[in-house]
């Protein structure tokens, strides 16, 4: 089985910790029947890369300086969302996930619609 999760974060831990904790949860419980792609959308962070194959997206909108919701957000223009969905639906075809997991969106930030809904159709 192959399972994809994308998530974005603001260089924080929280939404991190829980992917690394979904992930964890996944091998323990599946072992080598499953293969984890993680689409991680915000800052590099090196540690996330043992929960799987890890594509970091381009261009992120969250940093530190962005944690505070409505506090100079930033939205990724045009050029940068497509060339943000067009790395993720190549990585997609390539892995051929059975389940696509968003941590975060819809619930969370919305403006993570560009992005994700070329995604899920």
């Amino acid at each position: 089985m192959n399972i994809a999760i994308y998530y974005t974060h603001c260089e924080s831990l929280g939404h991190t910790t829980r992917v690394l904790n979904i992930t964890n949860y996944i091998k323990k419980k599946y072992g080598d029947g499953v293969n984890i792609m993680v689409l991680q959308g915000g800052r590099e962070q090196p540690y996330i890369k043992h929960c799987g194959e890890t594509i970091n997206l381009p261009k992120p909108n969250y940093g530190r300086h962005y944690f505070y919701i409505g506090k100079n957000k930033k939205k990724n223009g045009p050029d940068i969302v497509k060339e943000r969905v067009d790395m993720m639906k190549k990585a997609l075809e390539k892995f051929n996930p059975d389940v696509f997991i968003t941590e975060l969106f819809p619930l969370g930030r919305d403006d993570c619609v560009m992005e994700i809904m070329p995604i899920l159709k």
